[in-house]
C-alpha cells in the first residue's frame, strides 16, 4: 500500500468507524478526565501551596477573609481555597448547588 493510502485508511478507521477500538479508547479517555495524569499529581494541596508561595500576603487574607465570612476552621478554609484554585468553574457550580439544596430548592 502507498503512502497515501494507507494515511486514508487510517484515517477512514479512526474517524468513520465509531465502533473499532482506538476511537472508543480515546472518547473514554476524554470522556473520563480523572484518568489523566495531572490530575494524579496536580491537586488541591498543590494549588494552594504555589498560591501561597506566589503571593503569602494575599494568600493570608483571603484565607482569614473565608475564615470570618464563612465562619471555617484553618484547615477548612485552606481546603475550600484550594478546591476552588484547582477547579474555579466546578467550584462555583458546586456551591451554587450547595446553596440551592440548602434553601430547599430540588430542581430548576
Amino acid at each position: 500500500m502507498s503512502s497515501p493510502t494507507a494515511l486514508i485508511a487510517l484515517l477512514f478507521l479512526i474517524f468513520a468507524l465509531p465502533s473499532n477500538a482506538f476511537s472508543n479508547n480515546i472518547i473514554a479517555t476524554f470522556n473520563n478526565p480523572s484518568t489523566t495524569g495531572l490530575s494524579m499529581v496536580f491537586g488541591p494541596r498543590q494549588a494552594l501551596a504555589i498560591e501561597k508561595r506566589k503571593n503569602p500576603q494575599q494568600f493570608e487574607i483571603t484565607i482569614q477573609g473565608l475564615m470570618k465570612s464563612k465562619k471555617l476552621t484553618r484547615d477548612q478554609a485552606e481546603k475550600r481555597y484550594g478546591d476552588f484554585l484547582l477547579d474555579p468553574d466546578g467550584f462555583a457550580l458546586k456551591a451554587a448547588e450547595d446553596e440551592r439544596r440548602e434553601v430547599g430548592y430540588k430542581d430548576w
